[in-house]
């Protein structure tokens, strides 16, 4: 549908790209906040739900597997500290 839009407007034939459409709310909203709200809601909602709903997440999966990757590391650095 997009593409054809496109197409009208300009008159001619349009290559295939690849469109990302971002909606932006115009409310304000307390960052600090709204991640302290995900971090409590540890044990209560999925890993998932609390990544994809962090406002600095845009890719959710990738996140997930950063965070995965980095697991054993910070296993070591807690331990350190609890000794």
């Amino acid at each position: 549908m997009v593409r054809r839009c496109c197409q009208a407007a300009a008159g001619r034939r349009s290559s295939p790209e690849t469109v990302e459409f971002v909606f932006n709310r115009d409310i304000l909203i307390n960052e600090a906040e709204a991640i302290a709200d995900r971090r409590d809601s540890e044990g209560v909602i999925s890993r998932e739900t609390i990544v994809a709903n962090h406002p600095w997440t845009k890719d959710t999966k990738a996140e997930l597997e950063r965070l995965k990757k980095s697991a054993p590391m910070r296993r070591r650095r807690c331990g350190a500290c609890i000794r």
